[in-house]
């Protein structure tokens, strides 16, 4: 993501998935239980990874460990 992200957009496409998650819905049964078809599935783990990888390269300038230098790279595998 290279522009601000929609978040109406992302709202929509990843808040079922998250609820599902907060209460308690192990990953092995996410697509199922959200009712997601293959690619569509697939489509939202990729967004959510790059909304999170973002997050995350926007915090981390900011975050103070002592000793310790973070980077932060996620990849997704989907089986």
């Amino acid at each position: 993501m290279s522009t601000l992200p929609n978040v109406p957009k992302l709202t929509s496409k990843l808040l079922p998935v998250l609820n599902a998650l907060i209460n308690g819905v192990p990953p092995s049964e996410l697509q199922k239980t959200c009712g997601l078809p293959n690619k569509a599935f697939a489509q939202n783990m990729a967004l959510m990874c790059e909304l999170l990888n973002q997050a995350s390269r926007m915090w981390e300038p900011h975050l103070s460990i002592v000793g310790v230098q973070t980077q932060t790279s996620v990849k997704m595998r989907l089986f």
